[in-house]
């Protein structure tokens, strides 16, 4: 009933090297509560079977913080053959754990944010055909209005080529060669599908030569100030007692800003 533990084995538990005299039941004992049976019952087959065992367990320091560790070992077999110990090595995975569940949550939060999320790689920030696209989140293509997965790996003036020379193309090449955070907007869209639209973009370096970009659809946002100006306008022309013909002008062109060009 002999547990023999090495110096970092007790640092992990949150021990003194050597401070006290491990048992098997004290190792159990500074399990947590809800792994105990089970790697009680890991133990005894392992012992029983001869067999090699590998699984995770939580411990609970003298502290009272909680660690996670994956232990794997093997059966030792005397002369006779017969099982005579167990001999393994224990991982602290505490740190890869909580890192792994943070990646998890920060990828749920991509998939699942309203605000379109697109990387761009930037080989060259000199050299716009070594401007790629990566990678991008469900918004993101809802915003496109069709699939964009046939489209990552093309330059970005293959994903869209009425963009070319405009502010995000401007705004990503910035980004890529000084490394700053920025922001930029587009009061009227280029695609020639979508004309009347505005976007918000928020461009911030990535490892590996890459661009991240949120990109936002403020259209409503912009018509609801840009018409509310347009009133107030039309609304002082009439107080000032102007012609009628620039009045009528002024509501035709304020109606047209929210429209698809009419002829």
């Amino acid at each position: 009933n002999a547990v023999r533990w090495s110096d970092e084995l007790y640092r992990i538990y949150g021990l003194a090297p050597r401070s006290a005299a491990i048992t098997l039941e004290s190792f159990l004992s500074r399990l947590h509560p809800d792994d105990r049976e089970r790697v009680s019952r890991e133990v005894a087959a392992a012992l029983v079977g001869g067999l090699s065992f590998s699984y995770p367990e939580r411990i609970v320091r003298p502290d009272g913080s909680i660690r996670h560790l994956e232990t794997s070992g093997e059966a030792v077999r005397g002369g006779d053959d017969r099982v005579v110990g167990l001999i393994g090595t224990c991982r602290d995975v505490t740190d890869e754990r909580r890192r792994d569940e943070q990646l998890r949550l920060y990828a749920d939060v991509v998939q699942n944010i309203q605000i379109g999320l697109v990387v761009i790689s930037v080989e060259d920030p000199d050299d716009v055909e070594s401007v790629h696209f990566i990678t991008f989140n469900p918004a993101a293509e809802r915003f496109a209005g069709a699939p964009l997965s046939h489209l990552v790996g093309r330059t970005i003036r293959e994903v869209i080529p009425y963009a070319a020379g405009g502010r995000f193309e401007t705004l990503v090449r910035a980004v890529a060669r000084d490394g700053k955070v920025r922001e930029a907007s587009v009061y009227g869209s280029r695609d020639p599908a979508n004309p009347t639209r505005s976007l918000s973009f928020k461009a911030f370096p990535l490892p590996g030569s890459c661009v991240g970009v949120a990109v936002e659809d403020i259209t409503a946002r912009t018509l609801t100030l840009w018409m509310a100006d347009a009133e107030q306008r039309i609304f002082e022309m009439i107080a000032e007692g102007a012609p009628l013909a620039a009045i009528l002008t002024t509501l035709v062109l304020a109606i047209e800003k929210q429209s698809p060009p009419t002829r």
